[in-house]
């Protein structure tokens, strides 16, 4: 359900209703996002318009993932590649479309098998984190002294990856750049993941 939702209207107040929430087993071995109620960004006032409820299923038992369509009122004021389904990996290059420009049917689920084989060679990493392993960002004092990058990047692909380049950066309330910092990555076996310190 790739398309412009919103949680707050045009004064940025919360949308009345519009909620997203998680859930995961004790085991970890399951993790379900539930969005409810999140209506589509819209320019003119009050800055949305309809609601969408759906959700995602990770599942590691059998490395699925799944979409369920619940409930679709209304639509983008987007002309062009106004929604989108499928999967990618994380730098985007590779990946699987359902739907373009084709809102999902109500009442629908899309499922994602993990292959038992493959043949294709998937060179992909990511950042896990930055300094911050629950939401990915952290907050800091302008006089908060001295910074130290603690990353953690991991080898999301099926293939080695020779060495490569992190790239990090503080920003202030008027994104501008305050610290810019560079990790040289060694190379990463398959699902391999490694914390890194400047």
């Amino acid at each position: 359900m790739a398309t412009d939702l919103t949680f707050v209207d045009n004064a940025s107040q919360p949308v009345a209703g519009a909620s997203c929430k998680y859930w995961f087993s004790s085991g970890n071995d399951t993790l379900v996002v539930t969005w409810k109620d999140v209506p589509f960004w819209s320019s003119t006032a009050p800055g949305y318009t309809g609601l969408n409820t759906f959700q995602v299923v990770l599942s590691t038992n059998d490395s699925s993932i799944l979409y369920q369509y619940q409930n679709q009122v209304g639509a983008s004021q987007s002309a062009a590649s106004f929604v989108s389904t499928g999967i990618e990996n994380n730098s985007g290059n590779i990946g699987l479309q359902v739907l373009f420009e084709i809102y999902p049917t109500i009442g629908s689920t899309v499922k994602f098998l993990y292959p038992a084989t493959t043949s294709l060679a998937i060179n992909d990493a990511s950042t896990t984190y930055c300094n911050n392993d629950e939401n990915g960002g952290l907050f800091r004092s302008v006089n908060g002294g001295s910074y130290t990058s603690v990353v953690e990047v991991r080898n999301t692909g099926n293939e080695p990856i020779a060495s490569f380049n992190s790239y990090s950066r503080f920003v202030n309330a008027a994104n501008a750049i305050q610290v810019r910092d560079t990790i040289a990555v060694t190379g990463l076996a398959p699902a391999i993941t490694v914390s890194y310190f400047s």
